[in-house]
């Protein structure tokens, strides 16, 4: 199992939280699970959001979707994000 470690910056917490709640399932269903999210001290709009990973290649996969690109779009995430894949 590796992990999944993602840092972008949204326009708007409080208005991309529910977003990313709503796409639990799309992820499951790739494999990305145990999400914690972690916000700046001192800039509560970047963020940190770690998962764990049963497949990378899945993964990629996911991070690749036009399903995932529309939900950060509709969101609020400042593209691109960092990618980091720990295994």
């Amino acid at each position: 199992m590796a992990n999944l470690l993602t840092l972008h910056r949204v326009q708007d917490y409080d208005a991309w939280r529910p977003h990313f709640d709503e796409h639990e399932k799309m992820r499951q269903e790739y494999g990305i699970t145990s999400p914690r999210v972690y916000r700046d001290v001192t800039d509560p709009n970047d963020l940190a959001l770690l998962f764990e990973v049963a497949d990378v290649n899945r993964a990629k996969e996911f991070g690749e979707s036009t399903d995932l690109r529309a939900v950060m779009e509709r969101a609020g995430v400042m593209m691109p994000p960092k990618i980091i894949i720990i295994p």
